[in-house]
């Protein structure tokens, strides 16, 4: 666990990217690129620290409406840019809520396959993906981006940032995967409060585990998914965010060390 646990609660699932060694020896700088779950659940002790952090741009990746019901506490000065990192064109939004998540049968096996589906087309035709890519070339770090768990539309997104930085599939999987260490409770909460059904549903189980943390199956399912698609991680980022290779370069001189 970061020290920044020392600081901020888990479950606000807030980590540095800091420190991953990348295929090529470098690590990404600590204090530049940050991932993290909702500020607006921050304690007033946790918005002290986090006014600490001197960011200069916070990407929000929640929808529009989301991000004015529940708004950020933002430091001052700090660049506030929001763009919805949820993928509306390839059909309806992912029901999220735990009316859309807590399904059996049937029902859970649609939703279990939209879901996938969700994530597979995630790294694709992504403006907010744009913008964050657009952001970090302008060198506007520090910078936080997040949604609202911290888990999902950031897991990806820091999956993302992660492969243009240079890191092996397993070092960005790791850090995906440890969304089920910061939430841990709340998985263990869910399980004691469903276990039996859970039990005896293996799709239900799957989507509550879903709902509450990531599955590895999952992100292993969005990085394989890049490379059937686009051969290999070079051409995805030239194709859907026009990252050649010296922008690749350029972005990791700016965070590497």
């Amino acid at each position: 666990m970061s020290e920044l646990n020392s600081y901020f609660r888990s479950e606000l699932n807030l980590r540095d990217l800091g420190g991953y060694v990348m295929e090529d020896g470098r690590r990404i700088k600590s204090g530049m690129i940050y991932r993290s779950g909702g500020l607006f659940l921050m304690n007033e002790s946790e918005i002290e620290h986090l006014n600490a952090l001197h960011l200069r741009t916070i990407l929000d990746l929640r929808t529009q409406t989301e991000a004015s019901r529940r708004q950020d506490p933002l430091p001052q000065g700090v660049q506030y840019l929001q763009a919805s990192g949820v993928l509306n064109k390839y059909g309806k939004e992912i029901d999220f809520s735990p009316s859309g998540m807590r399904q059996n049968g049937e029902e859970g096996k649609a939703q279990l396959s939209s879901l996938k589906h969700y994530y597979m087309e995630m790294p694709y035709d992504n403006g907010a993906f744009h913008l964050l890519f657009e952001e970090l070339l302008k060198q506007a770090a520090p910078l936080l981006f997040h949604c609202a768990s911290g888990k999902d539309r950031t897991g990806v997104a820091a999956m993302l940032v992660m492969k243009a930085l240079g890191a092996g599939d397993e070092v960005t999987i790791q850090d995906y995967m440890l969304s089920n260490v910061y939430r841990r409770h709340l998985i263990e909460k869910a399980e004691l409060k469903d276990g039996e059904e859970m039990k005896n549903d293996p799709v239900f189980a799957e989507l509550i585990h879903m709902q509450k943390g990531v599955s590895e199956e999952i992100g292993w399912m969005v990085l394989n998914g890049i490379i059937a698609r686009s051969h290999s991680y070079e051409q995805f980022f030239q194709e859907q965010y026009g990252l050649d290779s010296s922008k690749l370069n350029e972005l990791r001189n700016d965070y590497l060390e």
